[in-house]
């Protein structure tokens, strides 16, 4: 906005509700036993194939979802992913059965909206699905490792997630450090925003 000198405030990415497939979403709805009123916590492992730090962790994942099975016992947990995380989703399902349910890494970007838009909370990486889960209103902590937190806006709606590294934005592919800047975040820290974002949902 400031580059092109238009004036603020920055408005809010929108996806228009024609884009999502009402057929789809009542059939998860109904294979998923989302009865009408009942709130909906999204986790997206997905950070993309470029930047592979960018990820948190399998073991970050497992904590997580275990704490938020325990403190909002009413909620549904559906796992998210792309193609590139089908293995790292398989190892969550693996200790996490019966606590989450796995909404598949194969997806059509259509479908992943769609998919998207059943969650009332969305727990994701700086990725396609920050971008999406922002663009639909949805209340959205983003866990930011090697790309820029101050480029990231949740618009009133959501918390950003970062280890404050002094190579925060640092962009790169792999990374040296032990632990990385991901693996510093803690399921504790995490658990705590999407249950306070939780406890916001109208």
């Amino acid at each position: 906005y400031e580059i092109c000198r238009v004036p603020g405030p920055v408005a809010r990415p929108e996806l228009p509700a024609r884009l999502l497939d009402e057929a789809l979403i009542a059939r998860c709805r109904t294979m998923l036993g989302l009865a009408a009123g009942r709130k909906v916590i999204g986790l997206n492992t997905g950070g993309g194939g470029r930047w592979q730090c960018k990820k948190w962790t399998v073991g970050g994942f497992v904590e997580l979802i275990r704490r938020l099975r325990k403190q909002a016992p009413e909620a549904a947990l559906l796992l998210y992913g792309g193609p590139e995380e089908e293995t790292f989703n398989a190892a969550i399902m693996k200790e996490c059965a019966g606590q989450v349910a796995d909404l598949g890494c194969r997806n059509s970007v259509g479908d992943f909206v769609s998919l998207v838009s059943l969650a009332d909370v969305f727990f994701t990486m700086d990725s396609l699905g920050f971008h999406i889960a922002v663009a639909l209103g949805k209340r959205t902590v983003v866990l930011v490792g090697p790309t820029s937190p101050w480029e990231l806006d949740v618009y009133g709606r959501g918390e950003v997630l970062t280890a404050d590294e002094a190579c925060a934005a640092c962009y790169r592919s792999r990374c040296e450090q032990k632990p990385t800047c991901m693996e510093k975040l803690n399921p504790t820290v995490v658990e705590t925003a999407v249950l306070r974002q939780y406890r916001e949902v109208e």
